[in-house]
């Protein structure tokens, strides 16, 4: 019995296909294709405001620049950034950063030496570039997204491991198929495996992936698998037990003939904690310069709404468990306590839903502006006060009440190495839809895996989260 066959009869709820439709080509080409196009558009952009403030630009002087535009994809792909599968977001944002950047640099290099005649404006050089560095992310999401459910995407991967650590994983990218691993096979290692010596259903299926599912899996019984198929496949992806870590804070090294695992924890490095509160730093002026108009208008509509303060400050644990004021819109009455007792006398059931999330859905309390504050989360507005003050971050856990320290448990320990924050994992991630055990997941994958790109990626997701109102109550 051939290996496709015996596969078969093994996994009698599995159907191989004659032919796998996986096509990491196009997946590749779609990838570029996008590329170029937030290229072509940042440089309209840049030439079309360029234009707007130092008056017009001769096309042809540009122009004559395009044929080096072929330096972006080279050097994506020397960053390891195409065919873009199985690449964590924030890595992917940092490469492509430092890509773009590195592109630009020689392109203005170039550009002085082959035309020292021609007059080149650093203002279109410097928007290309930044404009650039945001919309060629943004057009690779947008490219997932249209793309991820066509069969073509992707390449196709066995899944091998114990029964339900490779289900469990089969599932995942069956349910995240942007991540571009599409599992053709699925093999309990437990069961008998000498028949993949014989790799000619490999070339028919066309698998060139195999995830091995490391849970349940001895280090000896890891060991042989790899020395007896790892030659099988082109890539073999060991999936380890390392919980809430990611590649992000991850990196390999060899000491002497082992190999070694670091993790960097950047909330210690003083480097990036520097660069964290830079960034706070600068956004937060440059956000409330601009919002100061809308600060005006929403403490306006709260006096008129209801009587009471427009602000509210209520007692938070922050960093190292530092107790800080936390501001905020009012947007409850200021009766509020004697509204809830009315609301719980009439409603018992609703105690559990309160002691379980912090927070209710249909909340008496809340007045109408502050639904809609609410919902819109203009209400967190006055916080760009505590992030000025250093008692809150623009990323970060969400601040704590005290009665939610014991819910914590011995994650406090790790919630009190972060500042806290405006927007996190948890908030982009579903916010009052999530579960509270799973805020705690959140929380703790943000710490052990936080690092500058991080934050600039949370807060990229934030903006849509916020339109949307997701979780929002």
């Amino acid at each position: 019995m051939s290996t496709a066959a015996a596969i078969k009869t093994e996994f009698k709820g599995l159907s191989l296909p004659a032919k796998v439709p996986c096509r990491p080509v196009l997946t590749c080409l779609a990838t570029v294709f996008s590329d170029l196009q937030a290229l072509a558009l940042s440089a309209g952009l840049a030439l079309g405001m360029g234009h707007l403030t130092q008056g017009p630009a001769s096309l042809a002087t540009y122009g004559r620049l395009w044929p080096l535009v072929a330096l972006f994809p080279a050097v994506y792909a020397m960053f390891g950034l195409y065919p873009g599968i199985a690449v964590n977001p924030v890595d992917e944002l940092r490469r492509t950063f430092n890509a773009t950047t590195l592109v630009c640099v020689i392109l203005g290099m170039l550009g002085f030496v082959i035309n020292r005649n021609e007059q080149y404006s650093p203002l279109v050089y410097g928007l290309g570039w930044i404009i650039s560095v945001i919309l060629i992310p943004l057009g690779r999401s947008l490219t997932r997204q249209l793309f991820a459910s066509q069969s073509w995407w992707g390449h196709a991967v066995m899944v091998l491991g114990g029964r339900d650590a490779a289900g469990s994983l089969t599932r995942l990218l069956q349910k995240q198929p942007e991540i571009g691993l599409r599992p053709i096979v699925t093999i309990d290692e437990t069961q008998d495996l000498e028949n993949l010596d014989d790799a000619a259903w490999l070339s028919r299926f066309g698998v060139t992936h195999a995830l091995i599912a490391q849970r349940g899996i001895s280090r000896f019984r890891l060991t042989s698998l790899l020395k007896s198929h790892a030659n099988l496949f082109p890539h073999v992806l060991i999936i380890p037990e390392l919980g809430e870590f990611s590649s992000v804070a991850l990196h390999t090294r060899d000491v002497g003939e082992f190999l070694a695992l670091e993790f960097r924890n950047g909330l210690l490095m003083r480097g990036p904690q520097l660069v964290k509160r830079v960034i706070d730093v600068a956004l937060c002026l440059a956000g409330g310069v601009l919002s100061l108009p809308l600060i005006v208008l929403i403490a306006l509509l709260i006096k008129l709404d209801s009587r009471g303060p427009v602000f509210y400050g209520c007692t938070r644990i922050g960093k190292h468990r530092h107790r800080f004021r936390m501001w905020k819109f009012r947007s409850m009455f200021v009766n509020g306590d004697q509204l809830l007792t009315d609301y719980f006398e009439k409603r018992p059931g609703k105690i559990t839903e309160l002691e379980q999330t912090v927070k209710l859905k249909r909340d008496p309390r809340i007045t109408r502006i502050g639904k809609f504050l609410r919902k819109t989360s203009l209400d967190e507005l006055p916080q760009l006060w505590n992030i000025l003050n250093g008692d809150m971050s623009l990323v970060g856990p969400r601040p704590i009440l005290e009665v939610e320290v014991p819910k914590y448990g011995d994650q406090m320990a790790l919630y009190s190495l972060v500042t806290p924050g405006l927007t996190g994992m948890w908030q982009v991630s579903g916010r009052n839809d999530c579960s509270y055990s799973d805020r705690l997941k959140l929380n703790s994958y943000y710490v052990r895996n936080w690092s500058p790109w991080l934050d600039l990626y949370l807060i990229a997701r934030t903006v849509p989260v916020v339109l949307r109102r997701r979780g929002a109550y």
